[in-house]
């Protein structure tokens, strides 16, 4: 059974390639292939015949049908303002990196902006108070 397919790619595309590669004979131990997807749901249903290796037919279907695709992604970022190319690793890295002094910053900068109302609240708090004080 198929929930997911890789982006771009429609269940009843990969139905029909299916299809396709068993009237062609060149994936065998297939019984049947429906596409019962309704709505938002994915789901496209592989029948195997009795003698059918599952693993062996999984691994035919990513070969020969777009149910597993491959794309070169170059990740390209400013790190520490020069433009480097990343692995994956790296691009996280410094993903997680950016966002902990995203995070810093904003959460400085609110403590900052509270600690000034503070100081403009305790002096209003001392004005009035001391007003009182010296008209009675």
């Amino acid at each position: 059974m198929v929930t997911e397919v890789p982006y771009q790619t429609s269940v009843e595309v990969i139905g029909q390639k299916i299809a396709e590669l068993v009237n062609d004979r060149k994936i065998e131990g297939i019984r049947d292939v429906r596409n019962e997807s309704a709505g938002d749901s994915t789901r496209l249903v592989v029948e195997l015949k009795r003698d059918a290796n599952a693993q062996v037919v999984l691994n035919q279907l990513y070969k020969h049908t777009p149910m597993q695709t491959n794309f070169a992604a170059h990740m390209l970022a400013l790190v520490d303002g020069v433009p480097r190319l990343l692995s994956l690793d790296q691009a996280l890295r410094v993903y997680v990196a950016h966002q902990v002094e995203v995070v810093t910053r904003r959460s400085e900068y609110r403590l900052q902006r509270k600690r000034d109302r503070a100081h403009i609240v305790e002096g209003l708090l001392r004005h009035s108070t001391g007003s009182t004080r010296s008209s009675s």
